[in-house]
Protein backbone atom coordinates (compact mmCIF):
# COMPACT_ATOMS: atom_id res chain seq x y z
CA UNK A 1 0.00 0.00 0.00
CA UNK A 2 2.96 2.41 0.25
CA UNK A 3 3.13 2.38 -3.14
CA UNK A 4 -0.62 4.05 -3.64
CA UNK A 5 0.17 6.78 -0.77
CA UNK A 6 2.99 8.37 -2.49
CA UNK A 7 2.08 11.64 -3.57
CA UNK A 8 2.52 12.39 -7.32
CA UNK A 9 5.40 14.99 -8.58
CA UNK A 10 4.44 17.64 -10.90
CA UNK A 11 7.36 19.72 -11.13
CA UNK A 12 9.80 19.24 -13.93
CA UNK A 13 12.72 18.86 -11.74
CA UNK A 14 11.22 16.32 -9.70
CA UNK A 15 10.17 14.27 -12.58
CA UNK A 16 12.97 14.78 -14.22
CA UNK A 17 15.17 13.58 -11.63
CA UNK A 18 12.92 10.18 -10.97
CA UNK A 19 13.21 9.51 -14.85
CA UNK A 20 16.76 10.05 -15.04
CA UNK A 21 17.40 7.50 -11.98
CA UNK A 22 15.35 5.36 -13.48
CA UNK A 23 17.34 4.97 -16.94
CA UNK A 24 20.57 5.55 -14.88
CA UNK A 25 19.69 2.76 -12.03
CA UNK A 26 18.94 0.62 -14.99
CA UNK A 27 22.30 1.22 -17.08
CA UNK A 28 24.22 0.56 -14.04
CA UNK A 29 22.52 -2.97 -13.49
CA UNK A 30 23.12 -3.82 -17.04
CA UNK A 31 26.91 -3.10 -17.20
CA UNK A 32 27.21 -4.48 -13.78
CA UNK A 33 25.62 -7.34 -15.25
CA UNK A 34 27.26 -7.59 -18.51
CA UNK A 35 30.97 -8.15 -16.23
CA UNK A 36 29.30 -10.79 -14.19
CA UNK A 37 28.73 -12.57 -16.92
CA UNK A 38 32.41 -13.12 -18.10
CA UNK A 39 32.17 -15.92 -14.79
CA UNK A 40 28.59 -17.62 -15.71
CA UNK A 41 27.67 -20.30 -18.14
CA UNK A 42 25.61 -19.84 -20.81
CA UNK A 43 22.37 -20.83 -18.77
CA UNK A 44 23.76 -18.47 -16.08
CA UNK A 45 24.29 -15.77 -18.50
CA UNK A 46 20.33 -16.60 -19.39
CA UNK A 47 18.78 -16.57 -16.13
CA UNK A 48 20.62 -13.53 -15.15
CA UNK A 49 19.35 -11.85 -18.30
CA UNK A 50 15.49 -13.16 -17.58
CA UNK A 51 16.06 -11.43 -13.76
CA UNK A 52 17.21 -8.44 -15.35
CA UNK A 53 14.33 -8.05 -17.39
CA UNK A 54 11.55 -8.53 -15.12
CA UNK A 55 13.59 -6.02 -12.30
CA UNK A 56 13.13 -3.73 -15.08
CA UNK A 57 9.54 -4.39 -15.69
CA UNK A 58 9.08 -3.67 -12.14
CA UNK A 59 11.27 -0.24 -12.02
CA UNK A 60 8.84 0.64 -14.92
CA UNK A 61 5.86 -0.13 -12.97
CA UNK A 62 6.91 1.57 -9.71
CA UNK A 63 8.17 4.75 -11.21
CA UNK A 64 5.91 5.36 -14.38
CA UNK A 65 2.84 4.10 -12.57
CA UNK A 66 3.16 6.27 -9.32
CA UNK A 67 4.66 9.58 -11.89
CA UNK A 68 1.01 9.32 -13.70
CA UNK A 69 0.70 11.57 -16.96
CA UNK A 70 2.64 10.77 -20.28
CA UNK A 71 5.18 8.97 -18.02
CA UNK A 72 2.82 6.16 -17.35
CA UNK A 73 1.45 6.51 -21.00
CA UNK A 74 4.82 5.96 -22.32
CA UNK A 75 4.82 2.80 -19.61
CA UNK A 76 1.58 1.61 -20.98
CA UNK A 77 2.65 1.63 -24.90
CA UNK A 78 6.12 -0.31 -23.74
CA UNK A 79 3.21 -2.78 -22.41
CA UNK A 80 2.08 -3.68 -25.84
CA UNK A 81 4.96 -3.81 -27.51
CA UNK A 82 5.58 -7.59 -28.60
CA UNK A 83 8.40 -9.53 -26.77
CA UNK A 84 8.66 -12.51 -28.79
CA UNK A 85 12.37 -12.37 -28.98
CA UNK A 86 12.65 -12.76 -25.24
CA UNK A 87 13.12 -15.64 -23.45
CA UNK A 88 9.45 -17.98 -23.22
CA UNK A 89 10.08 -18.19 -19.73
CA UNK A 90 10.52 -14.69 -18.70
CA UNK A 91 7.61 -13.50 -20.81
CA UNK A 92 4.80 -14.62 -18.63
CA UNK A 93 6.26 -13.11 -15.92
CA UNK A 94 7.65 -9.80 -18.22
CA UNK A 95 3.57 -9.29 -19.33
CA UNK A 96 1.71 -9.85 -15.60
CA UNK A 97 4.14 -6.76 -14.18
CA UNK A 98 3.71 -4.16 -17.19
CA UNK A 99 0.36 -4.92 -17.32
CA UNK A 100 -0.45 -3.49 -14.12
CA UNK A 101 0.05 0.33 -15.80
CA UNK A 102 -2.73 -0.95 -17.26
CA UNK A 103 -4.93 -2.85 -15.13
CA UNK A 104 -3.86 -2.02 -11.46
CA UNK A 105 -1.82 1.35 -11.29
CA UNK A 106 -1.25 3.13 -8.06
CA UNK A 107 -4.34 4.65 -6.89
CA UNK A 108 -4.13 8.35 -5.49
CA UNK A 109 -5.84 8.75 -2.09
CA UNK A 110 -9.77 10.08 -2.33
CA UNK A 111 -8.56 12.88 0.12
CA UNK A 112 -7.01 14.32 -2.68
CA UNK A 113 -9.50 13.48 -5.53
CA UNK A 114 -12.39 14.63 -3.69
CA UNK A 115 -10.91 18.26 -3.26
CA UNK A 116 -10.75 17.91 -6.89
CA UNK A 117 -14.42 17.08 -7.91
CA UNK A 118 -15.50 19.59 -5.01
CA UNK A 119 -13.64 22.51 -6.75
CA UNK A 120 -15.35 22.01 -9.69
CA UNK A 121 -18.47 21.54 -8.37
CA UNK A 122 -18.48 24.31 -5.98
CA UNK A 123 -20.27 22.51 -3.27
CA UNK A 124 -19.54 19.14 -1.02
CA UNK A 125 -19.56 15.68 -2.95
CA UNK A 126 -22.83 14.78 -1.16
CA UNK A 127 -24.79 17.67 -2.11
CA UNK A 128 -24.34 16.09 -5.92
CA UNK A 129 -24.45 12.51 -6.15
CA UNK A 130 -27.09 10.46 -3.39
CA UNK A 131 -24.41 8.11 -2.80
CA UNK A 132 -20.74 7.84 -4.13
CA UNK A 133 -17.82 4.85 -3.63
CA UNK A 134 -14.89 6.27 -2.40
CA UNK A 135 -12.88 3.19 -3.86
CA UNK A 136 -12.04 3.91 -7.40
CA UNK A 137 -12.73 1.11 -9.87
CA UNK A 138 -9.95 2.14 -12.03
CA UNK A 139 -6.92 4.08 -12.91
CA UNK A 140 -5.25 5.17 -15.72
CA UNK A 141 -2.59 8.39 -16.80
CA UNK A 142 -4.56 11.28 -16.19
CA UNK A 143 -7.18 10.17 -13.67
CA UNK A 144 -9.59 7.06 -11.64
CA UNK A 145 -12.91 6.18 -11.88
CA UNK A 146 -15.31 6.03 -9.20
CA UNK A 147 -18.76 4.61 -9.06
CA UNK A 148 -21.79 6.82 -7.77
CA UNK A 149 -25.77 6.81 -8.01
CA UNK A 150 -27.40 9.89 -8.84
CA UNK A 151 -30.78 10.92 -6.87
CA UNK A 152 -32.77 9.32 -9.33
CA UNK A 153 -31.74 5.99 -8.44
CA UNK A 154 -29.09 5.52 -11.82
CA UNK A 155 -25.62 4.20 -11.28
CA UNK A 156 -22.70 6.82 -12.91
CA UNK A 157 -18.96 6.51 -13.40
CA UNK A 158 -17.20 9.46 -12.59
CA UNK A 159 -14.42 9.75 -13.98
CA UNK A 160 -11.93 12.37 -12.09
CA UNK A 161 -8.74 14.06 -13.05
CA UNK A 162 -5.35 13.38 -10.80
CA UNK A 163 -4.90 17.20 -9.31
CA UNK A 164 -1.85 18.85 -11.20
CA UNK A 165 -2.08 16.54 -13.46
CA UNK A 166 -1.74 19.07 -16.30
CA UNK A 167 1.27 20.13 -15.21
CA UNK A 168 2.88 16.88 -14.69
CA UNK A 169 1.84 16.27 -18.51
CA UNK A 170 3.55 19.47 -19.80
CA UNK A 171 7.02 18.16 -17.79
CA UNK A 172 7.07 15.08 -19.19
CA UNK A 173 6.41 16.41 -22.99
CA UNK A 174 9.95 18.07 -22.59
CA UNK A 175 11.61 15.24 -20.87
CA UNK A 176 9.70 12.59 -23.88
CA UNK A 177 13.33 11.47 -24.87
CA UNK A 178 14.37 10.06 -21.66
CA UNK A 179 11.22 8.59 -20.99
CA UNK A 180 11.19 6.70 -24.04
CA UNK A 181 15.26 5.60 -23.23
CA UNK A 182 13.64 3.90 -19.70
CA UNK A 183 10.94 2.38 -22.05
CA UNK A 184 12.80 0.80 -24.51
CA UNK A 185 14.71 -0.89 -21.36
CA UNK A 186 11.94 -3.39 -21.39
CA UNK A 187 10.42 -2.72 -25.25
CA UNK A 188 13.20 -2.87 -27.54
CA UNK A 189 10.71 -2.85 -30.45
CA UNK A 190 9.05 0.18 -29.28
CA UNK A 191 9.45 2.74 -32.32
CA UNK A 192 10.43 6.03 -30.22
CA UNK A 193 9.77 8.88 -32.87
CA UNK A 194 5.94 7.23 -33.30
CA UNK A 195 5.57 6.85 -29.55
CA UNK A 196 6.59 10.62 -29.32
CA UNK A 197 4.52 12.28 -32.04
CA UNK A 198 1.55 9.86 -30.49
CA UNK A 199 1.49 11.34 -27.07
CA UNK A 200 1.85 14.83 -27.85
CA UNK A 201 -0.93 15.00 -29.79
CA UNK A 202 -3.44 13.07 -28.08
CA UNK A 203 -1.65 13.76 -24.03
CA UNK A 204 -3.26 17.48 -23.94
CA UNK A 205 -6.71 16.21 -25.42
CA UNK A 206 -6.94 13.63 -22.80
CA UNK A 207 -6.55 16.83 -20.27
CA UNK A 208 -9.58 18.40 -21.92
CA UNK A 209 -12.38 16.48 -20.43
CA UNK A 210 -15.28 18.98 -22.33
CA UNK A 211 -13.93 18.11 -25.56
CA UNK A 212 -13.75 13.79 -24.45
CA UNK A 213 -17.60 14.27 -23.30
CA UNK A 214 -18.07 16.05 -26.92
CA UNK A 215 -16.20 13.13 -28.39
CA UNK A 216 -17.79 10.27 -26.29
CA UNK A 217 -21.36 12.20 -27.31
CA UNK A 218 -21.19 12.21 -30.65
CA UNK A 219 -19.78 8.06 -30.96
CA UNK A 220 -22.95 7.54 -28.22
CA UNK A 221 -25.85 9.60 -30.82
CA UNK A 222 -23.76 7.23 -33.43
CA UNK A 223 -24.15 3.96 -32.28
CA UNK A 224 -27.34 4.21 -30.31
CA UNK A 225 -29.75 0.91 -30.46
CA UNK A 226 -26.93 -1.05 -32.37
CA UNK A 227 -26.98 -4.73 -31.47
CA UNK A 228 -23.78 -5.32 -29.79
CA UNK A 229 -22.23 -1.77 -30.03
CA UNK A 230 -22.95 0.81 -26.58
CA UNK A 231 -21.43 3.74 -25.78
CA UNK A 232 -22.12 5.47 -21.86
CA UNK A 233 -24.13 8.43 -22.58
CA UNK A 234 -22.73 11.67 -20.96
CA UNK A 235 -24.22 13.07 -18.11
CA UNK A 236 -23.86 17.04 -19.29
CA UNK A 237 -25.18 18.66 -16.46
CA UNK A 238 -22.81 17.06 -14.19
CA UNK A 239 -19.25 17.08 -16.34
CA UNK A 240 -17.20 19.76 -15.75
CA UNK A 241 -13.57 20.76 -16.39
CA UNK A 242 -12.02 17.86 -14.41
CA UNK A 243 -14.89 15.56 -14.07
CA UNK A 244 -17.02 13.57 -16.73
CA UNK A 245 -19.88 11.82 -15.46
CA UNK A 246 -21.62 9.18 -17.67
CA UNK A 247 -23.79 6.01 -17.53
CA UNK A 248 -22.75 3.66 -15.63
CA UNK A 249 -21.93 0.14 -18.28
CA UNK A 250 -20.70 -3.24 -16.85
CA UNK A 251 -18.47 -4.97 -18.90
CA UNK A 252 -15.66 -7.93 -19.30
CA UNK A 253 -11.97 -7.15 -18.72
CA UNK A 254 -9.35 -8.42 -21.48
CA UNK A 255 -7.49 -10.34 -19.02
CA UNK A 256 -10.95 -12.37 -18.82
CA UNK A 257 -11.63 -12.69 -22.21
CA UNK A 258 -8.31 -14.13 -23.03
CA UNK A 259 -9.32 -17.04 -20.71
CA UNK A 260 -12.54 -17.62 -22.92
CA UNK A 261 -12.65 -20.19 -25.77
CA UNK A 262 -11.32 -19.51 -29.15
CA UNK A 263 -15.02 -19.02 -30.65
CA UNK A 264 -15.76 -15.85 -28.08
CA UNK A 265 -12.24 -14.66 -28.23
CA UNK A 266 -13.35 -14.36 -32.37
CA UNK A 267 -16.45 -12.99 -31.44
CA UNK A 268 -14.93 -10.16 -29.01
CA UNK A 269 -12.06 -9.52 -32.07
CA UNK A 270 -14.57 -9.13 -35.03
CA UNK A 271 -16.71 -6.67 -32.21
CA UNK A 272 -13.77 -4.75 -32.22
CA UNK A 273 -12.85 -4.73 -35.22
CA UNK A 274 -16.21 -3.62 -36.54
CA UNK A 275 -15.77 -0.79 -34.13
CA UNK A 276 -12.77 0.69 -34.65
CA UNK A 277 -13.74 0.65 -38.33
CA UNK A 278 -16.89 1.51 -38.46
CA UNK A 279 -16.01 4.43 -36.76
CA UNK A 280 -13.66 5.94 -38.99
CA UNK A 281 -16.02 5.55 -41.96
CA UNK A 282 -18.86 7.06 -39.75
CA UNK A 283 -17.47 10.12 -38.65
CA UNK A 284 -15.81 10.57 -41.51
CA UNK A 285 -11.61 10.01 -41.04
CA UNK A 286 -10.62 8.10 -43.28
CA UNK A 287 -11.95 6.69 -46.93
CA UNK A 288 -14.88 4.73 -46.68
CA UNK A 289 -14.43 1.32 -45.93
CA UNK A 290 -17.28 -1.09 -45.82
CA UNK A 291 -18.15 -2.84 -42.67
CA UNK A 292 -18.90 -7.13 -43.14
CA UNK A 293 -22.35 -7.48 -42.79
CA UNK A 294 -22.19 -10.47 -40.42
CA UNK A 295 -22.94 -10.08 -37.07
CA UNK A 296 -21.30 -10.97 -34.24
Amino acid sequence: MARRDKPMPTGRIRRTAKVGGLVGGQAARAYANKAANVARSEEGRRAAGDRLQVQAAEQIVEVLGQMKGAAMKVGQVASFIDISTFPPEARDRFQAKLAELRDSAPKVSFKEMRKVIESDYGEPIERVFAEFDETPVAAASIGQVYRARLDDGRQVAVKVQYPGVGRAVRADLQNLGLLLRAARRVAPGLDPKAVAEEIRERMTEELDYEHEAQAQRAFSRTWRGHPFVVIPDVETSLSREHVLVTEWIGGTGFEEVKLLDQAERDRFGEIVFRFFFGSLYRHGTSPAIPIPATTC
